[in-house]
């Protein structure tokens, strides 16, 4: 498997996680609109209701976001590396290994 494979696997695996964030966020839009509906019975409900909903909006956006962002660069990227893989070698390493790149993210 060559460098460009491996990307779009990984790329792939992204698209998976973003997806099932998305549906996280769908799932709790269910739960945001049952509080919604039962929010004169319970003092608790009545206090989760907004951060649940803003936990399903933000979930639901930051994976609906990752997934259209991840097959741009799947349908993308096999593209780029045919015209100029060297280029497309450096903007991978720098993303992930960069100074502020995705593996900078984790902690040490």
């Amino acid at each position: 498997m060559n460098f460009i494979q491996h990307l779009i696997t990984y790329y792939k695996g992204e698209r998976f996680e973003a997806l099932l964030l998305t549906l996280f966020g769908l799932l709790m839009m269910g739960v945001a609109a049952a509080m919604w509906q039962h929010i004169d019975r319970n003092v608790i409900v009545k206090g989760l209701l907004y951060p649940i909903a803003f936990l399903a909006l933000f979930t639901f956006c930051a994976g609906s976001f990752g997934v259209y962002n991840n097959n741009q660069r799947i349908a993308e990227l096999p593209k780029q590396y045919t015209m100029n893989a060297n280029e497309v070698v450096k903007k991978e390493v720098a993303r992930f290994q960069g100074p502020s790149g995705v593996n900078t993210w984790w902690m040490p």
